[in-house]
């Protein structure tokens, strides 16, 4: 027998096993997984349902837990007369879901986006800074017709509803709609052609019905977002609160949502304030004026906006002057979720002056990594939950995605995975174990991993291989890699898993699945992908 020539497969494996992290250095507790979260906002409810996969591939990868993303009324039911969920178009939201349930993503659903039919006509030719239609943003002419759709999408994706029968799965987290204390700006961000108070009543109603339907789901208010930057100064309009037509802090927003809240809450008195979770946003900008660069200088002080490295005392004043908001008006103790907070970091930056209002000043990619490092690090006890904003660099997202729009990952990307708790391995060349395994076209390949976690980790297994173009995983599964404990920053020795490959020379990818345990003893599931290594040259 003639002797085959030898294969070489470049694979980049990203081997990643989550952990528990120091969410306050001063604190001795650790994050929860659920701590680390993500947007892929999904504005228009139309990105590619593929491309969409892969991000939620690198997601999970990541280490990420929930993903924040549109549930849009007027994609659901374009028709109003059409008044029965089960002939509403459920079925991109159902791919979205799925999908994301699929790589164990746990959702945050933004209901929002009313039908053309649901509002004031004078509405259906409003447009937005972006040149695209945003009619969606404006509020519902009858409350009762968007809270019938809040109900049906709880009832659908709860656990044990429609799409999740058996109650294992399903989405339990519902925003009422965007950010709620500005005027439209792009679609998906404002809240259009009514005041906070009608918007109050609305959350009232929604609050009512996801509960009645699903009593252990979380409603969360519209976000209320920082409001003190013009993005676009000549639209002076879209920024609007709609109380007092003023810009405002995160924590004023708050304020005017309790007050709001308040005025109508003799109905029923809730305790809660109709929301389960306190909802805010917030983006650093530095405003430099005549008073000097602290960040926190009121809006009609402001001579000119800069985009700028991070500042500790952003977060930390926000989140503490959002919860003197809760303890006046008696919601002490609630949990508060970010579910938008980012950075810009794009390959050469922007430089001042280049025409791009959103965005000026200059972020790199390294320096975008180094303040989601800080972000995902200064939060107190009651933040809950943070989502950075956004995952990929879609069109709409200015830069702050973590991963590029040709899905290569940005240094973003290896900090927010490195926060999450893995474990990072190196790989050897394929080669042949034994002149047996040479006969039976069966490849091995070496790994090594590394504890970057802030914790301790042990009882690594490899679950199993999903691999593709017939190739197969010949290491039998459950295989315990590492019974011991393997501590913060040590590296573990090589384990070997076996490739069949009975064509030869094909090209393959598959995604290992790998249990672990954490420091706290709760046991931890994730997923190392190999994607697109070329293929092998045929004996």
């Amino acid at each position: 027998m003639s002797k085959r020539s030898s294969r070489k497969i470049k694979l980049l494996v990203v081997f990643l096993l989550l952990a528990v992290f120091s969410m306050i250095p001063s604190h001795a507790s650790a994050a929860p997984a659920a701590f680390f979260g993500i947007n892929a906002e999904n504005r228009y409810g139309n990105d590619d349902l593929a491309t969409l996969e892969q991000r939620f591939i690198m997601m999970e990868a990541a280490g990420a837990k929930s993903v924040r993303t549109y549930f849009l009324w007027y994609k659901v039911q374009p028709d109003g007369n059409i008044t029965n969920p089960a002939q509403w178009n459920w079925s991109y939201i159902d791919n979205v879901v799925q999908k994301a349930k699929a790589h164990n993503l746990e959702v945050v659903a933004i209901l929002a986006g009313s039908p053309k039919w649901a509002i004031s006509s004078s509405y259906w030719g409003s447009i937005g800074s972006d040149g695209l239609p945003n009619y969606y943003d404006y509020t519902p002419l009858n409350r009762q017709k968007f809270v019938d759709f809040a109900k049906a999408a709880a009832n659908r994706y709860k656990p044990g509803g429609t799409l999740f029968p058996d109650g294992s799965w399903g989405v339990k987290a519902y925003e009422i709609w965007g950010e709620v204390n500005v005027r439209p700006l792009d679609y998906g961000i404002g809240w259009g052609g009514a005041d906070l108070y009608y918007y109050a009543e609305m959350l009232r109603q929604s609050y009512s019905a996801i509960h009645g339907t699903c009593s252990n789901c979380i409603v969360l208010n519209g976000a209320i977002g920082d409001d003190v930057i013009p993005y676009y100064p000549i639209c002076a309009y879209c920024r609007d609160v709609p109380i007092y037509g003023v810009r405002q802090f995160v924590w004023q927003g708050v304020n005017d949502l309790y007050w709001a809240i308040e005025r109508g809450n003799t109905i029923d008195n809730n305790p809660d304030h109709y929301f389960d979770v306190l909802n805010v946003h917030t983006y650093e900008w530095k405003a430099l004026s005549k008073y000097g660069p602290y960040p926190d200088v009121y809006p009609d002080q402001i001579g000119q906006l800069r985009y700028e490295f991070p500042d500790r005392r952003w977060y930390q004043h926000r989140i503490s002057k959002i919860i003197e908001s809760m303890n006046y008006y008696g919601d002490p103790g609630k949990k508060i979720w970010m579910t938008e907070t980012g950075y810009v970091g794009i390959d050469g930056c922007i430089e001042p002056g280049s025409g791009d209002q959103w965005f000026t000043g200059c972020l790199t990619p390294a320096n975008q990594a180094n303040s989601l490092s800080l972000v995902f690090t200064q939060y107190n006890a009651l933040v809950e939950r943070v989502f950075w904003w956004q995952d990929y660099d879609i069109w709409y997202s200015g830069g702050l995605g973590i991963i590029r729009a040709d899905l290569s990952p940005k240094p973003a990307y290896a900090k927010f995975a490195q926060l999450t708790g893995p474990v990072i391995s190196s790989h050897s060349s394929p080669y042949w174990a034994s002149y047996a395994d040479y006969l039976a076209s069966t490849l091995s390949i070496a790994y090594k991993t590394t504890n970057l976690t802030d914790s301790t980790i042990k009882n690594i297994k490899v679950l199993s291989a999903s691999v593709t173009s017939g190739v197969t995983l010949s290491t039998q599964t459950p295989l315990t890699l590492f019974p011991s404990t393997i501590p913060t920053s040590a590296s573990s020795s090589t384990f070997t898993l076996k490739y069949k490959d009975p064509q030869g020379g094909s090209s393959f990818s598959h995604i290992i699945t790998f249990e672990y345990q954490d420091a706290g003893g709760n046991i931890r599931r994730s997923n190392a992908t190999v994607s697109n290594p070329p293929a092998l040259p045929t004996p």
